[in-house]
């Protein structure tokens, strides 16, 4: 497994215990929604913002990944090197 993995010990630890008051489907679409996004942006950026290229690194399809950075206003001209 990857090094740097938060254990889901630890991540459970490290929530605010606000959390704890929520629905775990709460939680879990949060999480889900902020990991996802993440990921599509560190996928962009070691790609220059070519957006097949980092499709194909996610596994998913490029209509996906389009689909995707518009659900989190990801654009590919913002991770072109300058």
């Amino acid at each position: 497994k990857p090094g740097g993995i938060l254990s889901p010990e630890r991540f459970i630890d490290s929530l605010d215990p606000l959390w704890l008051e929520k629905p775990l489907s709460e939680l879990k679409a949060y999480v889900i929604e902020n990991l996802e996004r993440a990921y599509l942006e560190k996928a962009l950026a070691s790609t220059q913002g070519r957006v097949g290229e980092a499709a194909r690194k996610a596994g998913i399809h490029p209509r996906g990944m389009f689909d995707k950075m518009k659900k989190y206003g990801l654009r590919k001209e913002d991770f072109k090197q300058q």
